[in-house]
């Protein structure tokens, strides 16, 4: 990314900045509220780590006290700042416009376009003024110094009620999030091992201090000020002279997330748009295998040709060069496993509610005629915010069986939750992955598989022959219409099951009526 030669000049020199006690409290606050909101905490556990975070000097971000209590994961912790720091960074421009506006330096409405979209942060408002020569450079201050104004002067609850408006107008638009210039290049200091994620995450914590008192710092303004990078790796970040090359023309990529069996999975961005990506490059000596290649390149533009809320979407499928890739929605969060081995246990109001929003996505993929096939907790992704995403479409099939997806080191279903058909290796149906959902619904409940055993051949037998277990048996205060629920889910013959998504998703409603 090529900056002019002025623009540099201006970007090497790092601003300068003060954090206060008053403005490191709202913060907090504002944090607290934005967690509670999106329902990862409860009241209870938000005041306990406010009262602690208070009677502790050392600390400097609540989130910290969080991650000590094991409340939050730090991936957790850093996803949600990153949430809480773009709803701000989008409150100062929808405040930096109101004021624009307010001055007469552009009309009413004039920004309309820019700000429909609240989750692309990609091109500011004060960036746009300045390209298009609007203001000058005094009338850019006057707007800055204003801004600031406006924004301490808020009372804070107003400024937590403006600020969850645009995180719930972004989670309702389900638009991908386009980063900043200033993101990209902390991004990439963590992807070239100049900083840590921890140091990044603490640099965050310290750019949504000072967003909450009206002020803006770059990221890489209060890494070097920190002494967490050096004037020299600034510099090579600023001007874009840094050793990290992208293998795929028209992504940037950020950081390694993840290796598959058949790949690498980095963050990246589509450099036009700025847009954030997971970007699944195929290794090359599978590249060379006409099998391989072949799977991954018919599952690729299987999910490309998927379109449902609670489905990875996948962006774009191609090659460049000798590289075979797969950029897909990059999704902030963590999976039903990473949560139960955190929790244990799960709340049963919560389990039936991310059960019913699998089942939407298991009904959208059997209107297109799939079988997803590996439905399992690791397979549902909960977002920071607050979505339900089923993942990993490397297995699906057509309901005719002609179209199989397998990738190598992906087993055809799992053992503890494979239903009885597909263990036998009969042909499936949505009513497979009704059965499947119903195990991982038993063990989201309880906290243990249904069936147990010391080998898988033990186990899929057991999933063939024994009846479904009553999970009430395990943990006696489960409602006896959610245990009833799991059980014909999990019928041995898919004649006894629930016939259809419609129906599993009736049931839901009757369950959670009964709960509430």
């Amino acid at each position: 990314m090529e900056i002019p030669l002025q623009e540099k000049e201006v970007l090497l020199k790092p601003q300068s900045y003060q954090i206060n006690h008053v403005a490191c409290k709202k913060a907090e606050i504002l944090f607290g509220k934005m967690v509670k909101h999106l329902g990862f905490l409860s009241e209870r556990k938000i005041q306990k780590a406010l009262q602690l975070f208070s009677q502790s000097p050392h600390q400097f971000h609540l989130g910290e006290v969080f991650i000590e209590k094991e409340y939050l994961t730090v991936k957790q912790v850093l996803d949600l700042g990153d949430l809480l720091n773009k709803a701000l960074r989008k409150l100062h421009e929808i405040i930096f416009s109101k004021i624009a506006v307010e001055m007469a330096v552009v009309p009413e409405g004039y920004f309309e376009e820019n700000l429909k979209n609240l989750s692309d942060l990609s091109r500011p408002i004060s960036q746009i003024l300045l390209e298009k020569k609007l203001v000058n450079p005094d009338t850019y201050e006057k707007i800055k110094i204003h801004c600031v104004e406006r924004i301490q002067s808020m009372a804070l609850e107003n400024l937590a009620i403006a600020v969850i408006k645009i995180i719930d107008e972004i989670k309702k638009s389900g638009k991908p999030g386009q980063v900043s210039r200033d993101d990209i290049l902390g991004e990439k200091a963590v992807g070239l091992g100049w900083i840590s994620l921890e140091d990044f995450r603490k640099a965050q914590a310290e750019q949504v201090v000072l967003e909450a008192d009206g002020f803006y710092a770059p990221i890489l303004d209060i890494l070097l000020n920190k002494g967490l990078l050096s004037q020299e790796k600034y510099h090579q970040l600023i001007t874009g002279e840094t050793p990290l090359a992208s293998p795929i023309r028209g992504y940037q990529v950020l950081r390694k997330v993840g290796q598959g069996a058949m790949g690498v999975v980095y963050k990246a961005v589509v450099t036009k748009t700025n847009q954030e990506v997971a970007l699944k490059i195929l290794l090359p000596k599978f590249a060379k295998n006409k099998d391989d290649l072949a799977r991954f390149l018919r599952s690729a533009h299987l999910s490309a040709n998927l379109d449902h809320p609670n489905l990875v979407r996948t962006i774009d499928v191609g090659k460049c060069e000798q590289f075979y890739y797969q950029a897909m929605e990059f999704v902030r969060g963590e999976s039903v496993l990473e949560y139960m081995r955190r929790v244990g246990p799960m709340d049963e109001v919560i389990s039936l509610t991310i059960v019913a929003e699998v089942t939407s996505a298991l009904a959208y993929l059997d209107s297109q005629g799939l079988v997803h096939r590996d439905v399992k907790p690791h397979n549902i992704m909960m977002t920071h915010m607050g979505e339900i995403k089923l993942t990993d479409l490397g297995i699906i099939r057509d309901k005719e069986g002609k179209h199989m997806i397998t990738e190598e080191g992906i087993s055809i279903g799992s053992p503890h939750y494979i239903s009885p058909e597909q263990a036998m290796g009969e042909d499936v149906d949505i009513r497979s992955d009704l059965y499947s959902l119903g195990a991982t619904l038993y063990h989201m409940l309880v906290g243990e598989y249904p069936y147990q055993g010391r080998s898988g051949p033990e186990i899929l037998f057991k999933q063939v022959h024994e009846p479904p277990p009553n999970p009430r048996r395990k943990r006696p205060e489960l409602s006896p219409q959610t245990a009833s629920f799991i059980m014909t889910m999990m019928a041995k013959n898919p004649n006894d099951r629930f016939q259809s998504p419609s129906e599993v998703i009736n049931e839901l409603r009757y369950c959670l009526k009964c709960l509430t």
